[in-house]
């Protein structure tokens, strides 16, 4: 799970936060 949190994080950095929101809930 960890691992795909950072993953996530490097999406999230490269979308600009634009799905912030969406982050948590696609975890």
């Amino acid at each position: 799970a960890k691992t795909a949190r950072i993953i996530w994080a490097m999406l999230v950095k490269g979308e600009t936060y634009r799905d912030r929101a969406s982050a948590p809930a696609a975890a």
